[in-house]
């Protein structure tokens, strides 16, 4: 094993290596160390413990225990207290074809970081139980290979005084794959706004900043222009170009996300009489 830490680099998602031939990848679920010192090789570091001072500014070793520390001086010795703690996580390796890894490891990564959670509890034999689906899915159709539902959160629902229902999503979706990993995936994706709510018409769409706290156009309007010496005779652009599209029907909003960007849209929905919710 490799002892000198810093021939680790910190990996917080994935690491691969790629030839002509073949495809290496490993996603982690948890932040540690990788390198690769040998050709053909990933080492990960999943823990650091150390029982002397590495000399790095601290004035104390690295020496993590289940029960913590005494007091520091003048209430206590900080010794630390009780065993050292034991860090452990899941690899997932993927192998495929050449010059395949990051393809291998950003369709895992993701789901790695966001595991499903499973609830059990017990009950008679016979017993009925509260839902009868295994699964569902508000979506007509399943988005593009490359691009990621990062949020879908309910922001209102309200009633108004003619019993309709009107509902505003907020929507955040993130495109997975960086310029030039892969030569389809790393390409633009189209995405319908109209089949993400489940069919439902459409009353508005309002592009918001990353926080979803400001209109995108309210942003970059007042956004600062940055200029090196360089080009500041020439106008710099304010942002990336924005699309909307809106089909003929009225209804099908389509977004393009360009590589390794999230946007973030509020979504106002049709008002719905409450017999149809």
């Amino acid at each position: 094993f490799e002892f000198v830490a810093g021939n680790f680099y910190p990996t917080n998602a994935a690491a691969y290596m790629e030839d002509d031939d073949a495809s290496l990848a490993v996603v982690v679920d948890r932040s540690q160390g990788a390198g690769s010192l040998k050709d053909g090789s990933l080492e990960f570091m999943v823990q650091r413990r150390l029982v002397a001072d590495d000399r790095r500014g601290v004035t104390e070793c690295l020496n993590e225990t289940v029960e913590g520390t005494n007091p520091y001086p003048p209430y206590g010795d900080a010794k630390r207290v009780g065993e050292g703690v034991i860090v452990t996580g899941k690899h997932r390796i993927l192998i495929g074809p050449g010059n395949a890894g990051a393809s291998l490891a950003r369709s895992t990564m993701d789901g790695a970081f966001s595991d499903p959670l499973v609830f059990v509890a017990s009950e008679e034999a016979g017993t009925r139980v509260p839902f009868q689906k295994v699964a569902f899915s508000r979506m007509k159709e399943a988005l593009p290979r490359n691009v990621m539902l990062i949020t879908l959160s309910l922001l209102s629902h309200e009633s108004n005084n003619n019993n309709n229902n009107t509902t505003t999503f907020l929507i955040r979706l993130g495109h997975q794959y960086a310029p030039g990993e892969d030569k389809k995936l790393s390409k633009a994706a189209t995405v319908s706004l109209f089949q993400l709510v489940g069919g439902h018409p459409i009353k508005a769409v309002t592009e918001k900043t990353l926080s979803g706290n400001l209109d995108y156009h309210v942003w970059a309007k007042n956004r600062k222009v940055w200029t090196s010496e360089e080009d500041e005779e020439e106008e710099a652009p304010l942002v990336t170009e924005r699309r909307l599209e809106l089909s003929s029907d009225g209804e099908d909003y389509k977004v393009e996300i360009g590589p390794m960007e999230i946007r973030t849209y509020e979504v106002e929905l049709e008002a719905q009489s409450k017999n149809h919710d």
